[in-house]
């Protein structure tokens, strides 16, 4: 591949994943058959290991190569780039229960209780958290929602506190420790009881208190009234608006996503979809055992046999089988994207770990990480529209 360059030699025959190191040092696992069985390596700066049972490489920020492998009943723990191993027998531990949860001694469970007591015991009497109005009475377990004019509560807990002004506020709040039941208060008016999860709480762009993705109902609240999205029994139920269009999205019992533009329901389910602040969409579409990326009903990505796919301007990355791949061009590669020391995209040719190299400015999640999040939206739904009106497919061109 053009601009790839070699980083090692490798008897590698399906690279599972890498880790750069510093000094251009590097960690992978791998896979190869020997004698019809298939084992499990790591390669830590040119150093093999193994063969072992499985393998878990220590991936986040980390300097020196770490990783714990099982090979039959002993667990290895490698560190210093493979120089210190520690290894243990693994056994059942006594005082396991069937269901193999631990069970603690009343010892331990004194100890326990002690350690949560003296918590509660140095924690302030009081708080007070002024941007969402809440004051927390620590010893007592109550929360209440505080104005100028009126204190709400007590209530066990409040979340997704949001204040405007005295007139226009929302909150969710729980009455009870058990958490079954939560309540809706916006505006000073109590809406509820309702169950299950409620992911979002906000005020949406047309200043309207939304309180959606609710997990057990096929409705979502705008300014305390129920609106319904779909006819069907779906749930996480959410909706957009931008541009003279409306979008709705929801699950149905199988967790695939439906959703309607413009009161249409596709006919079809997609396993990831964006909607854009324009009204449009950007949707991965699920078809048989291929996944294929579509802007409205444009085709903006060649599809792929995999899963979890995620589009890097004309690059599309996917895994089968739990595998990682990526196509470019029309060919398929597997490899995966990189983000310590360096950035790109890591892959096995012909017996050859390579790198390519990847511009920061159009790399997916460090860009999500790095700067606000309007910001890598923004990118996002450049790169899709850029497809879209040049004709191009994502691993194709």
């Amino acid at each position: 591949m053009e601009n790839a360059k070699v980083i090692c030699e490798t008897d590698a025959e399906i690279l599972l994943e890498f880790v750069r190191l510093k000094d251009s040092g590097f960690l992978f696992k791998y896979e190869k058959t020997e004698n019809g069985l298939t084992q499990k390596y790591v390669n830590c700066n040119g150093s093999i290991y193994g063969s072992f049972d499985s393998v878990y490489l220590q991936s986040s920020h980390t300097e020196e190569g770490e990783w714990t492998a099982y090979k039959g009943d002993f667990k290895l723990e490698f560190k210093e780039n493979g120089k210190e191993c520690k290894s243990e027998k693994i056994e059942k531990k006594d005082g396991r229960n069937e269901g193999g949860n631990e069970v603690l001694s009343q010892d331990e469970i004194d100890q326990l209780l002690t350690a949560i007591a003296e918590g509660e015991a140095n924690a302030p009497e009081e708080e007070y958290y002024e941007k969402t109005h809440v004051l927390r009475l620590n010893r007592k377990h109550q929360e209440f929602f505080v104005t100028d004019k009126k204190k709400y509560g007590p209530y066990y807990a409040i979340e997704n506190a949001q204040y405007k002004n005295e007139e226009n506020f929302q909150f969710i709040c729980h009455k009870r420790k058990d958490f079954k039941n939560w309540y809706y208060n916006i505006n000073g008016q109590e809406i509820g009881p309702f169950q299950g999860s409620h992911l979002n709480c906000y005020y949406d762009a047309q200043n309207r208190a939304i309180v959606d993705n609710l997990g057990n109902y096929n409705f979502i609240l705008v300014d305390g009234k129920k609106v319904k999205c779909f006819s069907g029994k779906y749930h996480y139920c959410r909706i957009s608006e931008g541009n003279g269009h409306t979008i709705i999205i929801g699950e149905d019992s199988d967790n695939q996503i439906h959703f309607k533009r413009d009161g249409v329901l596709q006919n079809f389910t997609v396993r990831l979809i964006h909607d854009l602040d324009n009204g449009d969409v950007v949707y991965c579409k699920n078809q048989n055992d291929t996944e294929i990326w579509f802007y409205n009903d444009k085709q903006i990505s060649i599809p792929v046999k995999g899963n979890d796919s995620t589009i890097y301007e004309t690059l599309i990355s996917y895994k089968r089988k739990n595998i990682p791949y990526f196509q470019l061009k029309n060919s398929e590669y597997n490899g995966m994207l990189i983000d310590e020391f360096d950035i790109g995209f890591v892959f096995l040719d012909n017996h050859t770990i390579c790198f390519l190299p990847w511009d920061i400015l159009t790399f997916h999640r460090v860009i999500e990480e790095s700067i606000p999040n309007e910001s890598y939206t923004r990118y996002r739904e450049g790169n899709y529209l850029s497809l879209y009106n040049t004709n191009r497919l994502a691993g194709r061109d």
